[in-house]
């Protein structure tokens, strides 16, 4: 039955849509509903809840946090279930992934990587063409050039030319076929995909052979070849009248035993495909007289003076200039009141062509003109060097120009020779031991040295004793092919310098006389500027 009645509380009218009454421990459902089912009191009890207008509802927060701990755990499950699957299939694709690797890995009908002959790689190679490519390495190391030097003379072996050289090449390609292909399934697969992966490398061994006969008999020709006897120096007269000292030179001992074993040692060193270089060990052998004893011979083992000075050695004219000049007047003796003349000793200087001069001419080495092939330089850098002693200068010549940037030596020392009009010469003073003049020219630096007899307590000194200076004009020349305003250098001026050199001679630290050496007039020249004076903007 329907019943209606007021909340006292609220206010409010319910409408009860059936009501429970209870019969002997059951329950019984009336009103609207009356009829349609029955449940037991103990389960009503339990489940904890009650029905009405036909929506139920929990009399407890606790039955409905267990309600949605059970959906949660429901959802878990399926997250669980649906992660299975897709661990499973992706552990099937891995599966299928590594065994189509192991596949080609096992197919692979190329030479596994860091697979190395002679520190070649041969990874990649196709198994038909390797036989081809470990010949061509091989080739390439028979035809490495072996350099073998001693005492300044080198020679040159062709491993495959001279001595029969080869390479086992057989036996290295039948260890590459092995690498990798040997072994159960597992065993081949982990070695190739370590190879692969660079995990390991492997270097196949090398076997040579070469013609032992014809390497004895090349060491011996070499050994023959390289062993000097010891020259002493000796005292020589020249065709010039002049004298000079022939210096000593060292003897060598070489044993042929020692070229074969070091050449031998080169052999095995094949990992180089370029060229290897030897240098052979042998016994100098010091000859019995040397420069010393001789100069000890001619009463003069004092260290007068010594210059040095660089030169140019990318000109071959030039270079050979210099260095055969140095050569032909090393050790010259010059006695006392014997003149010395550059022209008369040197010779006519040879140069290839006009541009060689040309070089020595330009701002490149500061003075010009001078047709003389680079032997400016080296008779400048006599002059500087006999200049500290007892000589007296009968003819010297300066050059036209001097250039501060690029001088070899300092301004008003110069001496400019050209054969058959300018020339240098000097004489050596009475009453004083002959001076011995050593030159040597090599790797771009011209070294001088002179000796003699230094009287006890005398000094030379060489002074510049005024410089006047003279700035360089300046020319403005109109260029209609630049735009107006613009300007370009085309020459960098030099300044003029009148110079006055003089010797001091001093005895126990007191001057003894005072001489001019010289006064020296170099030109000046112009500073050139190219002014634009187009119209055409």
């Amino acid at each position: 039955m329907i019943e209606k009645k007021k909340n006292a509380e609220s206010g409010f009218e319910e409408n009860e849509s059936y009501s429970l009454e209870r019969q002997d421990g059951a329950e019984k459902k009336t009103g609207d509903l009356d009829g349609l089912y029955e449940e037991s009191h103990d389960d009503r009890e339990e489940e904890g809840y009650q029905v009405t207008g036909g929506v139920r509802h929990y009399e407890t927060a606790e039955d409905a946090g267990e309600q949605e701990e059970e959906e949660r755990e429901s959802f878990v499950r399926k997250i669980f279930v649906y992660l299975s699957y897709a661990i499973i299939f992706a552990t099937l694709v891995a599966i299928c992934f590594f065994l189509y690797e192991v596949k080609v890995v096992l197919d692979d009908p190329c030479v596994p990587n860091n697979v190395f002959f002679l520190n070649e790689n041969l990874g990649g190679t196709n198994y038909k063409n390797l036989d081809r490519v470990v010949n061509a390495i091989a080739d390439k190391i028979g035809r490495r050039p072996i350099y073998l030097s001693a005492g300044g003379r080198e020679f040159m072996i062709s491993p495959a030319k001279d001595i029969d050289f080869k390479i086992n090449t057989a036996m290295i390609c039948d260890q590459v076929l092995k690498i990798g292909n040997q072994g159960n399934l597992f065993q081949r697969v982990k070695y190739k995909i370590r190879l692969k992966t660079g995990r390991m490398k492997v270097s196949a061994s090398c076997r040579y052979y070469f013609n032992r006969t014809k390497l004895e008999n090349l060491c011996a020709m070499i050994a023959e070849k390289l062993n000097v006897s010891p020259r002493s120096a000796t005292i020589v007269e020249l065709e010039n009248g002049h004298k000079k000292i022939e210096r000593d030179v060292a003897g060598i001992r070489v044993s042929q035993q020692d070229i074969y074993r070091q050449v031998k040692s080169e052999l095995s060193n094949l990992v180089s495909a370029n060229f290897s270089s030897i240098a052979v060990e042998y016994e100098q052998i010091k000859p019995p007289v040397g420069v010393a004893d001789k100069l000890s011979q001619l009463n003069s083992t004092d260290l007068i003076s010594a210059f040095e000075t660089p030169y140019i050695t990318d000109n071959q004219s030039l270079k050979n200039n210099v260095e055969n000049a140095a050569a032909f007047l090393d050790g010259l003796i010059l006695k006392p009141l014997e003149v010395f003349s550059f022209n008369k000793f040197v010779g006519a200087v040879k140069y290839k062509n006009e541009r060689d001069a040309v070089v020595f001419n330009s701002n490149r080495l500061g003075f010009f003109p001078d047709v003389s092939g680079g032997i400016g330089v080296f008779s400048s850098a006599l002059y500087n060097a006999v200049l500290p002693t007892r000589i007296e200068v009968l003819e010297r010549f300066n050059h036209s120009n001097y250039d501060e940037k690029h001088a070899y030596c300092p301004v008003g020392r110069d001496a400019q020779v050209i054969f058959g009009s300018r020339d240098l010469k000097f004489m050596l003073s009475k009453n004083s031991s002959p001076l011995i003049i050593l030159c040597e020219a090599a790797k771009g630096r011209l070294k001088f040295e002179v000796y003699g007899r230094k009287p006890a307590g005398e000094t030379i000194a060489i002074e510049t004793a005024e410089v006047n200076v003279s700035a360089p004009a300046e020319k403005r020349l109109k260029d209609y092919s630049m735009r107006k305003g613009e300007e370009k250098i085309e020459q960098e001026g030099l300044p003029g310098y009148e110079v006055k050199t003089v010797k001091i001679v001093s005895v126990n630290g007191e001057q003894n006389y005072k001489s001019v050496i010289s006064t020296d007039v170099y030109a000046s020249v112009p500073r050139i500027i190219r002014v634009g004076d187009s119209a055409d903007e």
